[in-house]
């Protein structure tokens, strides 16, 4: 296929503050990042962006690289040709920025993620279709905050459907705060061999999801190097969780809980009006 990442670089280049740039129908066929450096400028359009992956030793990827603030994404379907998990990062990463809108997209194939975050604040990942990533689906970490995913319908995935984590050892990329004030909400989430939503942090509020068919638990709340607290897990449908199935994928490590609902070292904590059924091999519906 012919490269198109020398043109679309061009007009990226090209943008100016209040600019959007839309991509026809059709395919572009990138070897490198797309990178969103300029503020307040729109992506859009019916096109697809399909980046060329080749494994490497340090796990990078093509992808689309926001660095720029108050950016939006919508409209577009966003894949890869990879076939294997052997990246990190998302093929939309934002890292060090703010006000970022991801609405509208159908993302899939990543060697990693579909979204990843790094030190992102006010985020919105809304109406997307996320599927048939190698890892998680979405991927939420070190001091993001003011995060909303919502109304996205996140199937098939190698990991977990939504991981918001908060990792804090002696890496110097696990140095920053953690993840804080963060909404979960009306997403679909099903066929992943990890959990439905996997979250740790500050200040998150989990309600009115769907989940089913996952590996292991529907919903879990742990501390990963932070402890996590005011967490409100309310109104969510769980079943046929905990099936220890890896649902296409190769997934590196199918133990652990099986519940519909497992939270441990939390403080202030609201489990209210879930509907769970169905946990299997041994799960229980809640987990304390």
């Amino acid at each position: 296929k012919a490269d198109d990442l020398a043109a679309v670089s061009k007009a990226v280049e090209a943008l100016k503050p209040g600019d959007t740039l839309r991509f026809p129908s059709g395919t572009y066929f990138l070897t490198g990042d797309v990178s969103l450096k300029t503020d307040r400028i729109t992506v859009d359009g019916g096109g697809t962006l399909l980046f060329d992956h080749k494994p490497v030793k340090n796990r990078a990827m093509n992808k689309i690289d926001v660095t720029g603030k108050s950016i939006t994404i919508r409209n577009l379907t966003i894949t890869s040709n990879a076939t294997s998990r052997s990246a990190v990062h998302g093929l939309i990463s934002c890292k060090n920025t703010e006000n970022i809108l991801i609405d509208e997209c159908d993302i899939s194939k990543s060697p990693s993620v579909a979204v990843w975050t790094m030190n992102v604040a006010n985020i919105r990942i809304t109406n997307c279709f996320i599927h048939h990533q190698w890892a998680d689906g979405i991927h939420i970490s070190r001091y993001s905050r003011g995060v909303i995913i919502a109304n996205n319908t996140i199937d098939f995935n190698g990991d977990d459907g939504i991981g918001v984590v908060s990792y804090h050892d002696k890496a110097p990329w696990n140095q920053l705060p953690r993840n804080e004030n963060v909404l979960i909400t009306g997403n679909i989430i099903s066929n992943t061999p990890a959990r439905g939503i996997c979250a740790s942090g500050g200040g998150l509020t989990i309600t009115g999801n769907v989940i089913f068919n996952t590996g292991k638990a529907g919903i879990i709340c742990s501390r990963e190097g932070w402890i996590s607290e005011k967490i409100q897990i309310t109104s969510n449908r769980i079943s046929n969780v905990g099936t220890a199935e890896k649902y296409g994928y190769d997934f590196y490590d199918s133990r652990g809980t099986r519940s519909g609902i497992h939270v441990q070292t939390n403080s202030n904590l609201l489990i209210a009006d879930n509907i769970i059924s169905g946990a299997q091999n041994g799960g229980s519906a809640i987990m304390l």
